[in-house]
């Protein structure tokens, strides 16, 4: 698959933003307490716990930021604007570390 321009990404962005995106912020919360059921010798589990706190507290704020990964996420990418919860999380956890710094 091709790489997508800034303009798809956006267009993406755009067109997820409304159910989707709220599909979006539960899967951060979800992927956040999943975080502190990790064993603390996961490697980055600290910024992982740090990330998951800062979802925990503020998951509005978090949903705009993950939105952005789930809207470039290839999969996401090529089924369209109607992804499953389950594409969606797979696209929050697989960001998940990028985000958190680990």
């Amino acid at each position: 698959m091709a790489a997508l321009t800034y303009q798809q990404a956006y267009d993406n962005v755009i067109a997820l933003t409304g159910t989707v995106g709220h599909r979006t912020e539960i899967a951060a919360i979800t992927a956040a307490q999943a975080i502190y059921s990790e064993s603390g010798a996961t490697p980055g589990h600290a910024a992982r716990a740090t990330l998951a706190t800062a979802v925990l507290n503020n998951p509005d704020a978090y949903a705009a930021r993950f939105l952005f990964a789930v809207a470039t996420d290839p999969t996401i990418v090529a089924n369209g604007v109607l992804p499953t919860d389950a594409q969606i999380l797979t696209a929050v956890t697989n960001v998940w570390n990028a985000m958190a710094g680990a």
